[in-house]
């Protein structure tokens, strides 16, 4: 009997979704049976099943990605990730007093997994978007500087509309931001007026070079320095985030492959 024929049905289904569980967000049939150590024939029957089933969707190109049943069995750990992160939260609030929150990468956007606030800044805090373009805010940005190469450059250079997403001008300044943002490992973003909110957020980071969320403050500046001197204590509370982050790793690649599918 061979390796395939003795593994259980069951084995064989684990093995086509672990597959998915990788940086890319759409993956060939042949892909995915190479990956699961299964013949084309038994991976074209169990993928058609899961497609049938919710688990999987296929796209115009023939191509797979994670269906909408497996995002919302990934979105029960939602809940264990806010209440992971709620507690770094405390400590961002006591070691800065200003308002703080962190996000994880959805697609083409900064999702808002928790925010917090001071009693003072709870009075007079605004409803936030929980979603927005990665470069418009700072989490977004720190997201993104800290991404994949591949995963930078398909957001710089995406169409939105049949249109680029950004004008070749435009896209070479945040490329250049996005190089400063992984050099001094923070990234700022300031409204106008400059009295107006600002934020600096940092990525919580897997080895180096990945981030799979980052943390920010939303504050009232009136320069920079005043952004930027929380700088040191945000990388300190995201180094200390690291080791549970690890853990969230499995709900982001969920989350980025349904490519806003939910």
């Amino acid at each position: 009997m061979t390796q395939q024929a003795s593994r259980t049905v069951t084995a064989k289904v684990l093995a086509i979704l672990a597959a998915f569980d990788c940086r890319e967000s759409t993956l060939t049939l042949s892909h995915i049976a190479e990956s699961a150590g299964l013949t084309m024939p038994t991976a074209h029957r169990l993928v058609n099943e899961l497609v049938q089933g919710g688990a999987l969707k296929k796209d115009g190109r023939g191509r797979y990605r994670v269906g909408r049943l497996l995002g919302k069995v990934g979105d029960n750990a939602g809940p264990e990730m806010r209440a992971g992160g709620r507690a770094h939260l405390v400590e961002v609030i006591r070691l800065t007093g200003e308002a703080c929150h962190f996000a994880i990468r959805d697609g083409d956007q900064a999702l808002i997994r928790d925010r917090l606030y001071g009693p003072e800044q709870a009075l007079r805090a605004k409803k936030l978007d929980d979603r927005l373009p990665l470069h418009r805010t700072a989490v977004g940005l720190a997201l993104l500087a800290f991404d994949l190469p591949g995963a930078r450059e398909a957001y710089l250079t995406a169409q939105v509309d049949g249109q680029p997403r950004f004008a070749e001008a435009d896209r070479r300044r945040l490329t250049s931001e996005l190089e400063q943002v992984r050099s001094r490992r923070y990234a700022i973003t300031m409204q106008q007026p400059q009295d107006g909110p600002c934020s600096i957020a940092v990525p919580v980071v897997l080895g180096s070079d990945f981030a799979v969320a980052a943390i920010g403050l939303i504050m009232s500046a009136s320069h920079p320095g005043q952004v930027t001197r929380h700088s040191a204590a945000l990388q300190g509370v995201a180094r200390r985030m690291e080791p549970e982050a690890r853990r969230w790793i499995h709900f982001n690649v969920v989350k980025q492959a349904l490519g806003g599918g939910l």
